[in-house]
């Protein structure tokens, strides 16, 4: 299904970036961010057997965050599933598995188990990948505290709305395909949601225009500054992903160049 792992075989690279005066996006490669174990969600199921994790639910492929629409248009509900429950189900792109893995409520520690049912193993795997795998990285975007990593279990055509985020993310691509669309803050007016999305936003357009795209393989690493706008499409089925919120006070802080 174009969903096994790999990773980049000639060291640390940039493979590409996109620059706006709030910061600069990068697909990284050669990070081995893989850990060495399979990411298959049959094989993660032994880490995570019992897990209790949010599973967001739609009447077609297009997700809806955030927006409770009782309408005629696709609309997103949330239920809460064992890990291993939603892996054994077939592949459905109205399916789309986001379970919060580590938190940190106080920067004062590095994240633990967002809730009980989190394996050693899977654990272990994810901080080593933090400090060991994306030092170098967080070096160089003068990244603040791990704030919480997420992982995101999706199948071929589920596309994640237009949205940003205000942390500094590390998106590890671990196993399938996703393509990522993006724009920097300052380019609003191209990062309009799509109306798939927001069916009841009268500044949404038929699809966003004017945003950057990239295809993350199993491997790569997408860094997102904060407040970066992006929209996801999943392009193979059993596809895993990593994000890695940190801290952008210094990012924010800083002064214009």
């Amino acid at each position: 299904d174009g969903g096994s792992d790999g990773a980049g075989s000639n060291g640390p690279h940039a493979t590409g970036s996109i620059d706006g005066p709030s910061g600069t996006a990068a697909v990284l490669e050669g990070l081995d961010v893989l850990g060495g174990r399979s990411w298959a969600p049959n094989d993660l199921a032994a880490d995570l057997a019992g897990y209790p994790s949010e599973v967001l639910e739609a009447d077609a492929a297009k997700f809806h965050y955030y927006v409770a629409d009782p309408g005629p248009a696709p609309s997103t509900t949330t239920v809460v599933a064992p890990f291993e429950a939603f892996a054994a189900r077939p592949p459905d792109a109205r399916a789309y598995l986001q379970a919060p893995i580590l938190v940190c409520t106080d920067y004062a520690d590095r994240p633990r188990p967002a809730r009980p049912g989190l394996g050693e193993g899977l654990e272990r795997t994810i901080v080593d990948i933090f400090e060991r795998a994306l030092a170098a990285p967080r070096r160089a975007y003068a990244a603040g505290p791990w704030a919480r990593s997420q992982l995101f279990v999706s199948h071929a055509g589920a596309t994640s709305p237009l949205h940003f985020d205000q942390y500094l993310n590390f998106f590890v691509q671990c196993r399938g395909r996703k393509r990522f669309s993006l724009a920097p803050p300052e380019r609003a007016k191209d990062a309009r949601p799509e109306r798939a999305h927001a069916p009841r936003d009268t500044y949404a357009r038929a699809a966003p225009a004017g945003l950057a795209t990239t295809i993350l393989e199993p491997g790569d690493v997408l860094v997102i500054p904060p407040y970066w706008w992006h929209a996801v499409e999943t392009l193979d089925d059993h596809c895993v992903s990593l994000s890695f919120w940190c801290g952008s006070e210094a990012i924010l802080l800083a002064p214009p160049a």
